[in-house]
């Protein structure tokens, strides 16, 4: 019987070893490879995700931009959002006060102040503030002083609340014939305006006074 021939069997085992050795490091590899590449999908998954979710946001910030900018354009030419319109304010009270026949009317306009009141509104990024028009009317009875308001209202000067009105008789006796002033009326309107947060209103004008 021949010897068995060892050195051919240790080159195979070697061979084998060697394979085997190759393999798993191939394996290693391939699994450190798979892990890579898995953790580089996740990665730009969460950007592409994240780049969605910034055009949804952007999507639906047009959406509102393209719905309330109309609204929004609507208040600024209305004199709500901006600066005062104090010359406008004055135009509607004597234009007002003429459509409705008013025998006399003085105003005092007060400089512009922070408005510290109560608006049911949210005001968001701007801030309110309030400017306060004192008039004083001749009435021949108690109903122009109604229309006076509803003329105001009408012509849609702003936004403004009445704070006050006090009516009071000139005279011990009533006179009716047109322009005579059998009542006088005293009110405070409180005009508002809303302005930017990051805006620093201009120094308001002084106290003015005037009548038709």
């Amino acid at each position: 019987m021949r010897g068995f021939d060892w050195r051919a069997l240790r080159g195979s085992i070697v061979l084998f070893a060697l394979a085997l050795a190759l393999g798993a490091a191939v394996a290693g590899g391939a699994i450190r490879f798979h892990g890579e590449a898995l953790r580089g999908y996740e990665r730009q998954k969460g950007r592409l995700e994240s780049i969605r979710s910034r055009y949804r946001t952007i999507d639906e910030q047009k959406r509102l931009i393209e719905t309330w900018l109309p609204a929004f354009r609507a208040l600024q030419a209305s004199g709500i959002i901006g600066e005062e319109r104090r010359l406008a304010w004055i135009e509607t009270l004597r234009d007002a006060a003429a459509h409705v026949r008013l025998p006399s009317l003085r105003y005092r306009i007060e400089p512009r102040t922070v408005y510290e009141g109560r608006l049911d509104l949210d005001t968001g990024a701007y801030r309110p503030f309030s400017t306060v028009v004192r008039i004083e009317a001749g009435l021949l009875h108690e109903g122009d002083l109604e229309r006076l308001i509803r003329e105001l209202a009408a012509r849609g000067a702003g936004l403004y609340r009445i704070e006050r009105c006090d009516v009071r008789r000139a005279g011990p006796s009533f006179v009716m014939r047109p322009g005579a002033v059998n009542l006088t009326a005293e009110c405070d309107l409180r005009w508002i305006t809303l302005v930017r947060n990051k805006t620093v209103p201009r120094p308001s004008a002084a106290r003015v006074e005037a009548q038709q």
